[in-house]
């Protein structure tokens, strides 16, 4: 029972496409293959099969977690990129894809909320600082960027309204 719950773990925590820096990306139906084929080479006793197992029975949680935060800390560095370069739609397309791999991430929403209001979607960008408020109340650059967020679009609205 041991056996398969660390393969379930490790299904779980591989959902998506990972990958390490220095490697291609892996899918999720090679690493369940991976572990199908260490838990069936257990099973009918095959030579070097215990070795494989217990190469992926080294906490794959804590190492499939370390290479989500790799790849969204990429991701995240090059949204600040595109967005220190004047790219915000650049930026959320890199956030999306972000956003795909942890949704719950308070920095991704935080930068979501600025590459939305460098493009005019305030309700957008309101609605991704409350997100990132929601995950840690304390962050005190989403409160920031939502007060930036909600002035904007007081100022186009009421530049709006006094239009003729």
């Amino acid at each position: 029972m041991e056996q398969t719950s660390t393969a379930v773990a490790a299904d779980e925590a591989s959902a998506g496409a990972l990958e390490r820096p220095d490697s291609p990306p892996v899918d999720r139906k090679y690493i369940v293959g991976l572990v199908a084929g260490a838990l069936l080479g257990l099973a009918f006793g095959f030579p070097g099969a215990y070795a494989l197992f217990h190469s992926l029975n080294e906490d794959p949680v804590r190492k499939a977690r370390e290479l989500v935060d790799v790849q969204v800390s990429r991701l995240l560095s090059q949204s600040d990129q595109a967005l220190k370069s004047g790219q915000p739609q650049r930026a959320i397309l890199l956030l999306s894809d972000a956003q795909r791999i942890d949704s719950k991430n308070e920095s991704i929403q935080n930068n979501l909320c600025v590459a939305y209001t460098g493009l005019g979607r305030y309700d957008d960008a309101i609605a991704a600082c409350n997100f990132a408020l929601l995950l840690r109340a304390d962050f005190q650059l989403a409160r920031n960027n939502l007060a930036w967020a909600q002035s904007e679009r007081a100022r186009t609205q009421t530049t709006a309204s006094a239009a003729p």
